[in-house]
């Protein structure tokens, strides 16, 4: 992680501040609460990281310094029954609200729409700045009724609300009332962390495997990843490498991060896998697990891509991007298009359409001249989306 050391011009009064996210599984939201943690630690500031899920559900490790309170599931203790049963999911608003006063908090910041909607409830008249924030698109995203009503009831209320990117802000703008939002892009980490593997009979089981464990020496591999099966179009992806695979008999398809037990709109590893048999393609296809060491998969890509039908800033373009890949995305409404100029630094298809799909990457994995263009300018990523630049905008909304 590229971090502010402590004594940079980020350096200002300490200041207390709780995350507040249901835990440190598997995800993007999970990664960017983790890099903000511990980037706000090292300004100086005091970090609380309250979580409704105990620790051996945790995929990212807890760095050292770093203040954990496990909230738990906890029953709904003030008796609004129609909505309980959404808010009674993890922790209630007693212990929290107490936590927050006896820390003395200053600004407390919530990860996605349970954990949102609690601590904007749990803070009504305390004296702390709240900020919420989602991380995908909210409009593809089905919420139960209750919980979509009270999002849309008290995002308006807290001090902030942060997204992603302005099509996501003006989403939350029209639907939700919220009139202070604030648009902030995911950092760049590079280099990525190494994750610690997994102990025997973890879930999702994240594994020291690396392309040299399953793809054969000199053969060309086209890299997916993500750990949403449905959201990151892994079918759809499927089904155009194996109307293309016939023309590129020297490449492979790895789709990397998949929780084996993960089962997305009737999607899963398992489905993936019979499909590719089904296809004849079942040793062409590599559908590999979590990984420790994601880095060492985009170092062996020949091309990236990403088949998402939506998304908030993909993570997984952003870390191919810096690591210096030729990337092809579709071109879903909110995300891609933010990371790529379109033949300059990567390429982009319409978005859900399986031809326009295998037609980019027929045309990208063909052409080794327009791929090391692309990948040469790929890592300018690097400079727009960093580190220190994103973290002073957090700091700007946070009031730190």
């Amino acid at each position: 992680m590229i971090l502010p050391a402590p004594g940079d011009p980020l350096a200002r009064p300490a200041a207390t501040a709780a995350i507040v996210i249901p835990s440190l599984g598997l995800g993007g939201a999970e990664r960017v609460a983790l890099w903000l943690a511990v980037s706000l630690q090292r300004c100086g500031d005091r970090v609380l990281l309250l979580t409704q899920l105990a620790p051996e559900s945790d995929v990212y490790a807890l760095p050292a310094g770093l203040e954990r309170h496990v909230l738990g599931p906890q029953p709904w203790h003030w008796g609004w029954r129609p909505f309980g049963k959404y808010l009674g999911h993890g922790a209630s608003l007693r212990p929290l609200r107490r936590l927050l006063q006896r820390e003395r908090v200053d600004v407390a910041l919530a990860f996605m729409p349970h954990a949102s909607v609690k601590t904007v409830l749990a803070c009504i008249g305390l004296p702390l700045r709240v900020v919420v924030t989602e991380r995908n698109a909210p409009w593809r995203r089905q919420l139960p009724w209750g919980l979509d009503l009270l999002r849309r009831l008290f995002y308006r209320c807290a001090a902030a609300q942060v997204v992603q990117t302005e099509p996501i802000a003006a989403w939350f703008h029209r639907h939700a009332a919220c009139r202070r939002l604030a648009v902030i892009p995911n950092a760049v980490q590079h280099p990525l962390p190494v994750l610690r593997p997994s102990p025997a009979g973890a879930a999702p089981p994240i594994r020291q495997l690396g392309p040299q464990d399953c793809i054969p020496a000199g053969r060309l591999l086209l890299l997916a990843a993500g750990t949403k099966p449905h959201q990151k179009g892994f079918d759809l992806l499927l089904e155009a490498f194996e109307a293309i695979a016939p023309r590129h008999p020297d490449w492979d398809l790895a789709i990397v991060g998949l929780d084996p037990q993960r089962i997305e709109a009737g999607l899963s590893a398992a489905t993936l896998h019979r499909r590719a048999h089904a296809a004849g393609l079942a040793t062409r296809v590599h559908v590999v697990g979590p990984v420790a060491d994601m880095a060492a998969w985009y170092a062996r890509a020949d091309c990236f891509v990403l088949s998402s039908r939506f998304e908030g800033i993909p993570n997984v373009l952003l870390e191919a991007m810096a690591a210096g890949c030729a990337c092809l995305a579709a071109d879903c409404p909110t995300g891609p298009r933010e990371l790529i100029e379109h033949g300059v630094n990567g390429l982009l298809v319409p978005a859900g359409s399986i031809e326009s799909l295998a037609t980019g990457l027929d045309q990208l994995m063909a052409d080794p001249s327009q791929r090391a263009t692309l990948a040469a300018r790929a890592p300018g990523v690097r400079q727009r989306f960093a580190a220190d630049v994103v973290l002073q905008r957090w700091c700007e909304v946070l009031g730190v």
